[in-house]
This record gives structure tokens, C-alpha cells and sequence, in this order.
């Protein structure tokens, strides 16, 4: 049988001595950022935890989540973020929980910052935010049997506890809405398709044109394109196609707001040259000109989802695998 790696183990990779891993894991010494990064590139390289962990964590509780966001961080620049951070905060409040946001620097650090995160001793469970189809954060905590619940669904095979919108529904919605209007060149815009809220909704509306016996061009479909100025770009790709499409479903409002944007740039009239729906329903969706068609995801509902489930694990003292599917209202304005 294998043997696991030791704190001196860890210690020699990193270049330090064990007593310094030990302090830096205990919060008890300051290191410079660049040794701090050594100390936890060889956890997880070495696949390395304490085993007192799982201890420490039903025992000494902090009273506090950690919501972790990979980058690039929304922060105040998205007002679903915002809203989604306010649920939280005010159902954790509830029982007596702080939350703790903690950004990730970058997609190559994300195993490092979620362990330092947990190590730290400053939370009880995690909420992870951004979920992608093979996510090695899930494995991470569940190796570990730390107590977490995600934002999202992701391809593993292993049960694990979750709270998710159903985008496949309100896409297919959202466009069956647009081809029973007429149109046949209905294009589709999100962003990266590693993403399962991504692939979710990329689905709905493949399966809406199919049952139609539509089949999209490849060009019809943009990957890769986030925020306003996403959509603004994806937009400015279509209409140089020879038949541009005459609507666009977007995978979130504030694609549709860049794909609106550039339409009237270009002289279309939205809502009566070309249809754009969108998803998330914010606050500004309505006094758009015109307002957005778009899907409403429960917030405050995902919020204290996500709360009431990581606090029933930590009480619990493990990893209770449940997955709540809430559904998005569709709600029909004039853009389509």
C-alpha cells in the first residue's frame, strides 16, 4: 500500500522546514507570498492533508463559509453576483454564520487557494461558485470530506451535494418561443462551453431547433463570449455572415445587453429586426429599450439553498450528496 506523504515530506518538496509548513497550515507564521506558494504547490502536488482535519473541522467551528469564485471575479460589476452574495449573507446571518468571499487568482492556483482557504481554519464548509464539467475542486473536498456544496452541476461521477437552475428548460423555452414566431436563423451566444451552466443551456436550444427540424450552421453558435462587450463582439461576427440570423438566444442578460447594443449600432431594431432573449432576469433587463425577454433564476432561493445545505453538512459532520434542481421563470417582454 501506498504511503501517504508526511508534513516533512512536504516540507523537503517545498524547499522549507517542517516546522515552517506546520505554522504556515496553522496560521501561526507569515511567510513571503513567494514561499507560501512553495509550501502549497507541494500539497498539492503531493496530494498532502493533515490528518486532523476532518477533526478540527467538526470541532473548532468558525462560524463562517467560504464562498469561493474563480476569476475573473464579477465582484460589484455583476449585479447577479451581488444579489447572489446578499441571499447568502442574510440566510447564513439566520443562523448565525458569516461569509467569507475568496477570490482565486487564477484557474492554475485554484487547488492551492481552495486549500490554504480550508487549512486556514478560518471557515467550516465551502460553497464553490462557476462550476465547470470536470471540476477538480469537487474531488478535492470530497477526497477530504470537507463540507461543500456548489453552484452548479458538473459531469463527476460521484455523488456530491449540489443546487443548480435548470437552464436546459428555459433555453428550450426561450427559443421554441422564437421559432414559433417564424424564425429559422436563431443564433446562440455564452460563454466558454467548459462551463455545465454552458453546456446545460447550449442543449436546450439545440434541442428546441431539432424538434423543429432545424440543424444550426457551426457559425450560428459563439463559445467564448462574456459580459456586454461578449456579446457586443459575437454580435459584430454575425452580421458579417451572408444570412445573418435574425434572433439570438444569449445564455445570460448581460450577453444580451452587448448583443442589443451592436444590433442598433448596425441600424436593427430590436424586437422587430431581430429577436434577443437572454437569462437572469436583472434588475436592469426591464427598462431596457426594449425590455429583454429573458428566464428569472430564483436568487434568493438559490441562496438559502445553498446556506441551509453546507450548514446541515457541517452539523452533520459529513458530506450529505443531496441536489436541488430549482426552475427559472420565463418571462416574455417586447425584445422578442
Amino acid at each position: 500500500m501506498k504511503r501517504r506523504p508526511s508534513l516533512k515530506d512536504v516540507a523537503r518538496r517545498a524547499g522549507v522546514s517542517y516546522q515552517t509548513v506546520s505554522k504556515v497550515l496553522n496560521g501561526q507564521l507569515r511567510v513571503s507570498p513567494d514561499t507560501q506558494a512553495r509550501i502549497y504547490r507541494a500539497i498539492e502536488e503531493m496530494d498532502y492533508y493533515p490528518n486532523s482535519l476532518a477533526r478540527r473541522l467538526r470541532h473548532a467551528r468558525s462560524h463562517t463559509i467560504g464562498f469561493v469564485i474563480l476569476p475573473p471575479p464579477q465582484g460589484v460589476s455583476d449585479p447577479f453576483f451581488n444579489e447572489l452574495v446578499a441571499a447568502m449573507i442574510e440566510a447564513a446571518a439566520q443562523h448565525h454564520y458569516d461569509v467569507l468571499i475568496s477570490v482565486c487568482t487564477s484557474l492554475e492556483e485554484e487547488i492551492s487557494a481552495l486549500a490554504k482557504l480550508v487549512w486556514s481554519g478560518r471557515i467550516d464548509g465551502v460553497i464553490l461558485d462557476s462550476t465547470r464539467m470536470a471540476d477538480p475542486r469537487v474531488r478535492f473536498l470530497l477526497e477530504r470530506q470537507i463540507p461543500f456544496v456548489t453552484f452548479g452541476r458538473t459531469i463527476l461521477d460521484q455523488p456530491y451535494p449540489f443546487v443548480d437552475v435548470n437552464g436546459y428548460k428555459a433555453i428550450h423555452l426561450l427559443t421554441r418561443h422564437l421559432l414559433e414566431r417564424g424564425h429559422q436563423r436563431v443564433a446562440f451566444i455564452g460563454p466558454s462551453s467548459e462551463y455545465f451552466y454552458v453546456q446545460d443551456r447550449l442543449k436546450g436550444y439545440l434541442t428546441a431547433l431539432r424538434e423543429k427540424g432545424l440543424e444550426p450552421l457551426p457559425e450560428w453558435i459563439c463559445l467564448g463570449y462574456e459580459r456586454e462587450e461578449g456579446g457586443y463582439q459575437a454580435m459584430e461576427t454575425l452580421l458579417t455572415l451572408p444570412d445573418p440570423p435574425t434572433a439570438v438566444v444569449a445564455a445570460t442578460d448581460r450577453i444580451a445587453i452587448g448583443v442589443m447594443r451592436r444590433a442598433h449600432a448596425a441600424g436593427r431594431v430590436v424586437g422587430r429586426d431581430l429577436a434577443v432573449t437572454g437569462f437572469d432576469d436583472l434588475p436592469l433587463s426591464a427598462f431596457l429599450h426594449p425590455p429583454l425577454t429573458t428566464a428569472r433564476q430564483p436568487i434568493q432561493e438559490i441562496g438559502v439553498a445553498l446556506v441551509e445545505m453546507l450548514i446541515a453538512q457541517i452539523e452533520a459532520g459529513r458530506i450529505l450528496p443531496e441536489g436541488r434542481l430549482l426552475e427559472a421563470e420565463v418571462v416574455f417582454r417586447e425584445s422578442a
